[in-house]
């Protein structure tokens, strides 16, 4: 038995929960960005959504900060003879866990403020305060025509975010209304623990789709319409795979897929991707780790078994038993026979989540043992 590898089709009577590719982005610790008209409770909403997600937050203004907001302000440390960037009180907060910071009104940052805005998006850094792992970065903004003192977006700037189309929650907000303005908390998507082991099979997707179409990795600026938001690059394709692992881990429905591809790579590049998603057949790295099904692999395509390896690893590091591991070691020693290549990185991986008491068969470590000379020929 295979699963597909494309997003599966919304269900019969399903009711999408309003902006659930924009909840999947932030948890994924991917910059999100929402595009919307005043008054559509963009601000309330993310303050709502931290909330639930039981994050403090923290919101910014773009127009009402300047560089030292993110550098720092130069102070001298005399009995060492130089000057140090004392950070502010709010950046240094940020490297405990668990705080929402929210950039609002994101078009009118000042074009001084941009460079350290952007080491904030890329690297995750403020000055030299480094953010605690679990710190979401997201914001909010109107388009440039709508806010007083905006201007367009940097390309440098907006490859940086997933672009989203907020969903005013009107239901929600009628509801609320019709109870004398006493608004319900948000419904919120909550990604599952595992999320990240869903990362490696979407990156091997996304991987081989560029190695078959080497002229999507990047886009010529020169020839491309210069009033998109979202487009290709190797950074934006690396944050999209991101993006599919969220949604797969939360089973989303295909209408999110086609928004997080689109507003991360742009409506054209995501089209063809999903295409080339429809046409791929993925086997279930479960099923294979519980004895359900094995691999045919005279018949299986190179880039079906090219995703599987990172998968079967991923999915040992979210549930791990004597009959999982057993059953991944005979994956890695048929795939050693077969496209041994392809075992090299991710039996590294693997080797150490072994479980206590376990101990591998010696056909397993003959050639295993043969695929590390090969991974050390290699190096050397």
């Amino acid at each position: 038995m295979v699963t597909t590898a494309a997003p599966r089709n919304i269900r019969g009577g399903e009711v999408l929960i309003p902006n659930m590719a924009y909840h999947i982005a932030i948890q994924t610790r991917v910059p999100a960005l929402a595009w919307g008209g005043t008054g559509v409770v963009k601000t309330q909403g993310n303050a709502a959504l931290a909330k639930a997600l039981g994050f403090k937050f923290y919101p910014l203004i773009g127009s009402c900060h300047a560089p030292e907001d993110f550098g720092g302000i130069p102070f001298p440390v005399f009995n060492e003879g130089h000057t140090e960037l004392l950070p502010m009180k709010w950046v240094r907060k940020t490297r405990d866990p668990y705080w929402f910071i929210f950039m609002d009104e994101v078009t009118t940052i000042p074009i001084q403020v941009r460079p350290p805005a952007l080491s904030m998006l890329s690297e995750r850094r403020i000055g030299e305060c480094v953010m605690h792992p679990t710190t979401i970065i997201c914001g909010a903004t109107n388009p440039p025509e709508l806010a007083p003192n905006a201007a367009p977006l940097e390309k440098s700037l907006l490859n940086r975010f997933y672009h989203h189309k907020w969903e005013f929650p009107l239901a929600e907000w009628v509801k609320g209304m019709r109870q004398g303005q006493n608004f319900d908390e948000p419904k919120v998507t909550i990604l599952p623990d595992n999320w990240e082991t869903y990362i490696g099979k979407w990156s091997s997707l996304v991987g081989n789709f560029i190695m078959s179409r080497p002229e999507m990795a990047e886009e010529d600026h020169s020839k491309c319409d210069d009033d998109r938001l979202s487009f290709a690059s190797p950074r934006a394709w690396s944050k999209a795979a991101l993006l599919l692992a969220g949604a797969e881990a939360c089973d989303a429905p295909v209408e999110v897929y086609v928004q997080l591809l689109s507003g991360m790579i742009g409506e054209a590049n995501g089209s063809e991707f999903v295409a080339h998603l429809h046409a791929t057949e993925l086997y279930s790295p479960d099923e294979i780790l519980n004895g359900d099904v094995t691999v045919d692999w005279q018949k299986s395509r190179f880039d079906v078994l090219a995703c599987l390896p990172s998968a079967i690893v991923g999915a040992i590091k979210s549930e791990n038993s004597d009959k999982r591991f057993s059953n991944a070691v005979k994956f890695f020693v048929e795939l050693c026979e077969h496209e041994a290549d392809l075992a090299l990185y991710p039996l590294l991986e693997l080797m150490p989540l072994m479980p206590d008491g376990h101990r591998l068969d010696q056909d397993a470590a003959v050639k295993f043992s043969g695929v590390v000379r090969q991974m050390e020929q290699g190096v050397n």
